[in-house]
């Protein structure tokens, strides 16, 4: 995977089935990977982070794939 090319939105539409779009922020927001918190991570497509207001977490592109995927950052990356 190229994180230049990356479509987060499309990933998460296909492999976070919990994720919603959040309007009309145009974020999603979807259940924290790390707390379990229902609809508190919302991410930032174009900015590629995101912040649950749950735990706190604020997680890059990476750090949130590896948490989605249940895999190390370094094999993410």
């Amino acid at each position: 995977m190229r994180v230049a090319t990356f479509d987060l939105a499309a990933y998460l539409g296909e492999r976070a089935p919990a994720a919603r779009t959040a309007d009309p922020t145009g974020e999603w927001c979807l259940p924290c990977p790390r707390c379990g918190g229902r609809e508190h991570l919302y991410v930032n497509v174009e900015k590629r982070c995101g912040h649950c207001f749950r735990c706190d977490w604020s997680p890059g592109l990476l750090d949130l794939l590896a948490e989605l995927e249940g895999r190390p950052r370094a094999e993410i990356a």
